[in-house]
């Protein structure tokens, strides 16, 4: 239990093989840059409802974590760069205090199904790059564009990256005119376009969750 407002990643845990599980103190605000990056054995981080922002890095390389617990009443509102970069997180949930996802925050990961409950308007730059076994995603109405490398894999290797090769599952909580209307880059590899009826991704509109 950390009682500082902030943890850092001088002062944090970077690279330490032994922590198992965490729990965030209950005056905990930040977790800092690279605070527990690189800890091998991490499965479990527990929150409260004081922290407010993840940092860049904060859990990236962490390819045992399995599970974030949000509590009930949770405050976090930024997810910053990498933070989530490469972890073992298979299924997962952002919650609706969350208003900032960093570039290149769940690349890399083992995700198959998350659901964001964040009204974001931008899906970063690299949000999901290699996060190739993802095969279902709940996305906000509030969503009006999809970044560069959001989904898939290296421009050109349309292997690579979610639902690749397999089906893909997209959850709108719009309707279909609003999904028509997001202003999507052309570099997602195949599973996310403006052409999506050419697409093999299963688009479901009016979605609650």
């Amino acid at each position: 239990k950390n009682s500082s407002a902030q943890l850092s990643g001088t002062g944090g845990f970077h690279g330490n093989e032994n922590i198992t599980s965490v729990y965030l103190g209950d005056n905990l605000r930040v977790v800092g840059h690279g605070a527990f990056r690189d800890c091998t054995a991490l499965v479990t981080v527990n929150t409260t409802s004081a922290l407010t922002e993840i940092g860049d890095w904060a859990f990236g390389n962490t390819a045992a974590l399995k599970d974030i617990i949000w509590t009930e009443e949770c405050n976090v509102s930024i997810f910053g760069m990498n933070a989530f970069n490469a972890t073992g997180i298979e299924e997962m949930s952002v919650p609706k205090s969350v208003t900032n996802l960093n570039y290149g925050v769940f690349q890399w990961t083992k995700l198959k199904r998350i659901k964001i409950y964040a009204p974001i308007t931008k899906m970063e730059n690299s949000m999901f790059f290699r996060a190739d076994e993802l095969v279902e995603i709940w996305l906000p109405a509030t969503l009006t564009e999809i970044d560069h490398s959001c989904f898939g894999g290296y421009s050109g290797s349309p292997t690579d990256g979610p639902g690749m090769p397999g089906s893909f599952t997209v959850n709108f909580a719009g309707t279909e005119e609003q999904w028509n209307a997001i202003k999507i880059n052309s570099s997602n590899n195949g599973v996310i376009s403006n052409n999506k009826d050419e697409l093999p991704t299963i688009f479901n509109y009016n979605v609650e969750y």
